[in-house]
């Protein structure tokens, strides 16, 4: 059986995502768009999900706490990469 049960309030649910800071993502992306480094492509594609979020989270009244979220980073260091 299949683990479920609904976001809400009273039941958040939390995000972590592990971002990949070590040199390599200085080299460029490789694929079909115009090259750029990787770290833009990930910062690019966690900033619009954390924007898709936070829409979730905004009604009439305000701002609902239905998600909490930790973004570590890696590479030299670990830590947030919130900053």
């Amino acid at each position: 059986m299949a683990y479920s049960v609904e976001i809400s309030r009273a039941n958040p649910t939390c995000f972590v995502f592990l971002l990949d800071q070590s040199t390599s993502m200085e080299d460029p992306t490789t694929g079909g768009e115009a090259p750029r480094r990787k770290a833009d492509a990930v910062a690019d594609a966690l900033n619009r999900l954390l924007f898709e979020l936070s829409l979730k989270c905004a009604k009439e009244e305000g701002v609902r706490d239905y998600f909490h979220v930790a973004v570590l980073g890696y590479g030299a260091r670990v830590g947030s990469a919130f900053g």
